[in-house]
């Protein structure tokens, strides 16, 4: 667990001494706090959007900073698109339109950015003749393979079959 402290002035050379005493009762653990952001951004925002390892932020209010995550389900986590406060003691999601919509924004950017050779689709391996995966800026060989480890991997268990 990390904790990040906001508006904290410090000197820019010598000894630094930081004592943190607080007092609150925490009804919210983090893997609740980021189950809360993971519901709201998939209902919200979109299925491919899941909440992240979330932080202890101390400011204002005591919150989990959960950081707003973008995946595909072929290739797994694409990035950051932002993060979502939520309060220790009562749990509540501190999101406002505002923010969903930059979180959105975000994500889209990332979408665009992630390059076509990071998606892998199935195609039929005509010397196989099985299923084999290409990432997608791959040159399938002759037999019909992407030459990838995966492919050849399966080509010759289905031919000792």
């Amino acid at each position: 667990m990390t904790v990040q402290l906001d508006q904290l002035a410090l000197a820019r050379s010598g000894q630094v001494e930081v004592n943190i005493r607080l007092h609150a009762d925490i009804h919210v653990t983090a893997s609740m706090a980021q189950r809360r952001v993971s519901r709201l951004v998939i209902s919200e925002l979109g299925n491919l959007l899941y909440g992240g390892e979330p932080s202890l932020r101390v400011g204002e209010r005591i919150c989990w900073r959960v950081p707003v995550m973008l995946a595909y389900p072929d290739t797994g986590s694409v990035g950051q698109a932002g993060s979502l406060d939520v309060d220790v003691e009562t749990g509540e999601v501190l999101a406002t339109p505002e923010r969903l919509a930059e979180i959105t924004n975000y994500a889209h950017y990332l979408a665009q950015r992630t390059t076509f050779s990071q998606v892998t689709v199935p195609i039929v391996c005509q010397r196989a003749l099985t299923w084999c995966w290409l990432t997608l800026g791959d040159r399938p060989n002759a037999s019909g393979c992407a030459g990838c480890w995966k492919a050849q991997t399966l080509a010759r268990q289905v031919s000792r079959w």
